[in-house]
């Protein structure tokens, strides 16, 4: 009688353990499909934004300055420009195939350089009457400034110069101040304010750029820390998935019993 009561207290705490199995189970199985969720969430987003840094870099477009007169028409009124200054850059590299035979051909840009100094010449008859202006000077002047820059740059710069000239020349406000002044302190003025802000548009492209390569460095930097969590997410997610496997496969095992004969 009492073999029949332990082996029914026994039972009884078997089928108490199975449900407590059940209920820790279950909660296991809410926790392993929230978690692993998660982390293929996780594993999918920090995948797709390391793909950011793997693009190609900035590319250095062909910038074009535009120098405009309305910008330093002020500033040479109100002498903020310094005609003795010499307007100094580092001079990019020259394009190859400058032969010396091709140095010696005729310079495509001359035409803009004696338009320029044609334009420069009306102006000192205009407003000195003593003094007149060397034009082949002028000419070897704007063209040794020209030829500072790479070939491309050159033909942008030369090409500039004569819808510059004409219209800062013409402005009544320059005209007053040249003969004030004096035609050569203001020509002088003229072509610094030009030089200078071609060279100041170079410059803020040249570091526009150097940040946004900056920029890039760093969206790699950031994508290969993203790659190295979206691998470890992903890990993360199929050891849990396969421990949800072996457990649900120990469980079933559980049932299988020999057949006895």
């Amino acid at each position: 009688m009492q073999g029949k009561i332990a082996i029914n207290h026994l039972k009884a705490g078997k089928k108490m353990l199975q449900k407590l199995e059940d209920i820790y189970l279950g909660i296991l199985r809410v926790f392993v499909i929230v978690i692993s969720g998660l982390l293929l969430m996780g594993a999918i987003i920090f995948g797709l934004s390391s793909l950011k840094g793997f693009g190609d870099g900035p590319e250095r477009r062909g910038f074009t300055p535009n120098v405009k007169y309305e910008t330093i028409k002020e500033d040479i009124a109100s002498n903020d420009i310094d005609s003795t200054t010499n307007s100094t850059r580092t001079a990019p590299q020259k394009e190859a195939g400058n032969a010396t035979t091709q140095q010696e051909a005729i310079d495509p840009n001359k035409k803009h350089y004696e338009k320029a100094a044609d334009i420069m010449g009306s102006f000192v008859k205009s407003v000195d009457e003593v003094n007149s202006l060397d034009k082949e000077s002028v000419v070897g002047i704007l063209q040794q400034r020209a030829k500072s820059y790479n070939t491309r740059l050159t033909s942008v710069y030369a090409s500039g110069l004569p819808q510059y000239f004409d219209n800062m020349l013409s402005d009544n406000l320059v005209i007053e101040k040249a003969r004030q002044e004096g035609a050569f302190e203001m020509l002088n003025q003229v072509l610094n304010a030009y030089t200078d802000e071609f060279n100041r548009q170079l410059d803020e492209e040249n570091a526009r750029l150097a940040e946004e390569q900056r920029e890039h460095r760093q969206d790699q930097a950031n994508a290969l820390t993203n790659l190295y969590v979206a691998g470890g997410a992903f890990g993360g997610f199929l050891l849990i998935v396969f421990l949800s496997i072996f457990i649900k496969i120990e469980r079933n095992l559980r049932n299988i019993k020999p057949i006895s004969s």
